[in-house]
C-alpha cells in the first residue's frame, strides 16, 4: 500500500496539502514529487534491510545502508549551496539509482530472482500507472477537485482504480486466495 501511495500523494500532493494544511503551504507541494520517490527508495532499502538481516546478514544490511545514509547528509547539507530544489531532486535521484543494487543483492543474497520480482510487482506497477493516468485525466476536469470534498473524491477514485487494476492483473491464483479470504470472513 505506500508504494502506490506515495505514487498517488506526488501526483496530487499540492492539493492534500493546501486543503488539510492551509493554503499558504501550497507552495511545499511542489517538493512532494521527490520526497515520494526519495521515500519510496529509502522503503525498498529497508525493506531489503530488514530480510538480510532476518537471514543473519546484518553486517551486510549496515554495509548497504551506511553508504545511503553518508550519500543523502551529504545530498541535505549541500541544500545550503544547490538549493533546497535540487537537493531533492538528487536525493530523489540517489534513491531511485539504488534501486538496481538493492534488485542485485534480493538476486544474490536472498535467492528472489528479477524474474521473481518482475512477477510479483508486474501488476502492482501496472495498477499504480493506470491509477496515475485515471487520475491525470481526472484532474482535467472530468471531476471537479475543488475543496476538500473533491480532492477526498479524487483519492478514493485513486484507490478504487488501483484496487481493480491489481484484483484484474494479479495472478488468477492470488486473486483466488483474495476471494476465499474475503468470503470467510
Amino acid at each position: 500500500i505506500a508504494f502506490p501511495s506515495f505514487i498517488g500523494l506526488a501526483e496530487l500532493g499540492t492539493p492534500v496539502i493546501s486543503s488539510l494544511v492551509g493554503a499558504q503551504w501550497a507552495p511545499a507541494g511542489h517538493f512532494l514529487p521527490w520526497i515520494c520517490a526519495g521515500l519510496s527508495g529509502w522503503l525498498f532499502l529497508h525493506i531489503v534491510a530488514v530480510a538480510l538481516r532476518a537471514r543473519g546478514l546484518g553486517r551486510l544490511a549496515v554495509w548497504l545502508t551506511a553508504p545511503a545514509i553518508s550519500a543523502d547528509v551529504a545530498i541535505f547539507f549541500s541544500a545550503s549551496w544547490i538549493g533546497l530544489d535540487w537537493a531533492m531532486k538528487v536525493w530523489a535521484a540517489r534513491a531511485l539509482l539504488s534501486v538496481p543494487v538493492l534488485v542485485s543483492v534480493l538476486s544474490a543474497r536472498l535467492g528472489i530472482s528479477v524474474r521473481s520480482l518482475a512477477e510479483i510487482w508486474g501488476a502492482p506497477l501496472t495498477a499504480a500507472i493506470l491509477m496515475v493516468l485515471f487520475l491525470r485525466w481526472l484532474e482535467t476536469g472530468q471531476l471537479p477537485a475543488d475543496g476538500p470534498v473533491g480532492l477526498l473524491a479524487l483519492i478514493a477514485v485513486g484507490g478504487i482504480i488501483y484496487s481493480i487494476g491489481l484484483f484484474v492483473l494479479c495472478p488468477r491464483s492470488l486473486r483466488n486466495k483474495i476471494l476465499q479470504g474475503a468470503a470467510w470472513r
